[in-house]
This record gives C-alpha cells, structure tokens and sequence, in this order.
C-alpha cells in the first residue's frame, strides 16, 4: 500500500498554479482599496474627531492586531496617498512639458544605433590606440590593488578604463 502514494511535485512551479500577471493586479488592487479606506478613514477623522475612536468592531480590531505577534500587518502605503487611483495623462501645463522631454530624451539613445552611422565612426576613432591605453592603465590599477593587500578590488575596471580613455 506504501507503493500507491501520489507522486507530488517536484518544483514549486508545479505545485503551485499561479500567474505573475494575476498577482500584480491583486496587489495593485489591494493597494488601491487600501488607500480608498485610508482617504476615508482620513475624511471620517476630519468631520469628527469624536468619530474616529468610536468602539467600532473594525476598529478595536485593527488597533489590537499590531499588539498581536502571530499577525503582523503590512506597512501602510502612505507614500502613495497622492496617487491616482487609475493613470491617467498629465493635463496641466508643467506636467506636459516634464512628459515631452521624457519622451524626447527616452527617443535619444536609439539615434545612436543607426549602424551605418556606428560604422562610419570607427573609421575616425583609433579603436586599438583606446584598447591598449585601457589595458594599460587597468594593469597599474590592478597592480596597485595587489600592492594594497589581497582582498582590495581595482579602483576602475577594464570597462572603465576603456570609457576612460576614449574621453581623453
């Protein structure tokens, strides 16, 4: 009878059946009804004070669970109490003029990956006089790490050096 067990799982993402998308929108709405409560909680408090220690069921509840040590709660998120709770475009002036130079600076990179023109600036840049100028001074500086003890790491990187000389 031993032998007729059921064969379980071997990974998690066979015994769990979970979807990462599915997650975030849970969280994201969590998130959201929280703050709603909270913005409430906040307006209840505002009208009267009195109110807002009434001996509520839901209030002598959620004073007492931080006391708890079985069930800690999260954080509250005060941090996005200025958020919208659904995105929507900018509408005044100096928010559209912040998302037009994110957009024309996130467009700027992708100028510079035109290979024909990446093809015609190695003709100018001394690509081997860069290289052997880098491995130079990696060298000193590995060689400097070395005379400083074992476990000390280079100040610059080969990769650094290398952005280093191509500056100079």
């Amino acid at each position: 009878m031993a032998g007729n067990r059921a064969i379980t799982p071997s990974t998690l993402d066979e015994q769990f059946d979970f979807n990462a998308a599915d997650l975030s929108k849970q969280f994201e709405q969590l998130l959201r009804t929280r703050q709603i409560n909270e913005l409430e909680a906040q307006a209840r408090g505002q009208r009267s004070p009195s109110s807002h220690r009434s001996a509520t069921p839901s209030s002598q509840s959620r004073t007492s669970q931080p006391s708890l040590p079985t069930q800690p709660t999260p954080p509250t998120y005060t941090s996005y109490r200025n958020t919208p709770l659904v995105p929507c475009a900018p509408q005044d002036a100096q928010s559209l003029k912040f998302r037009n130079l994110l957009l024309t600076l996130s467009v700027t990179p992708t100028k510079y990956e035109n290979p024909g023109l990446l093809d015609e600036a190695l003709e100018y840049v001394p690509i081997e006089r860069i290289y052997k100028q880098a491995e130079e001074e990696h060298n000193i500086m590995k060689g400097m790490a070395a005379s400083m003890g074992d476990n000390v790491k280079e100040e610059w990187g080969y990769q650094d050096c290398v952005v280093r000389a191509l500056l100079r």
